[in-house]
């Protein structure tokens, strides 16, 4: 692996709706072939929904993410929200999520990602469901979300995703493991 070079920096793209109940196929190969091709190194993916950790230059950021969703949309015929977030950005959510979990929780616990703050009438019809313990945080562009019995049959989750249709959730043991990608590099 080449080492980053002084201009550069790490970056997490997070894909929303890629490769879930057989729709929107992105193979992870071909993701980083696709990051590689504009110009990131040092690319990793982690799982199939739509996770990588590279670097990049910070002034190719912005056209490396134009690039991508064309590209994505030209050879496979939908284009997917995409969240690049800087390695200080990422770590600080990460740093901010105010539920103090052990291990063995982390599935439990949700952040969504947004492209703008959440709003108080989402967040009321979300708080409007909570049941059994579960309960929600916003912190500007991201939810973290407690589900202690799952999200899988969770109301609250599903007025979530209903609420803030321009977010992307992934669960904290996803979200621990790319701070890990990304402080590797």
């Amino acid at each position: 692996m080449p080492a980053r070079t002084e201009t550069s920096d790490v970056f997490v793209l997070l894909l929303r709706g890629i490769n879930v109940g057989g729709h929107n196929k992105l193979p992870m190969a071909t993701l980083r072939e696709l990051l590689a091709c504009l110009g990131a190194e040092n690319v990793a993916t982690y799982i199939q929904s739509g996770n990588a950790v590279f670097s990049l230059g910070a002034k190719e950021v912005k056209t490396c993410e134009n690039k991508l969703s064309a590209r994505i949309e030209k050879e496979f015929g939908f284009s997917p929200d995409l969240f690049m977030l800087d390695r200080a950005a990422y770590l600080k959510i990460l740093k901010q999520n105010p539920y103090k979990l052990d291990e063995a929780e982390g599935k439990k616990l949700h952040v969504a990602f947004l492209t703008k703050p959440a709003s108080k009438t989402g967040l009321d019809k979300v708080k409007e469901a909570l049941v059994d313990g579960e309960d929600i945080t916003s912190k500007g562009k991201v939810l973290y979300f407690y589900a202690p019995n799952g999200v899988g049959r969770s109301k609250a989750a599903e007025k979530l995703n209903a609420a803030f249709s321009d977010g992307t959730m992934r669960n904290w043991r996803t979200c621990l493991k790319l701070a890990e990608m990304v402080e590797a590099l």
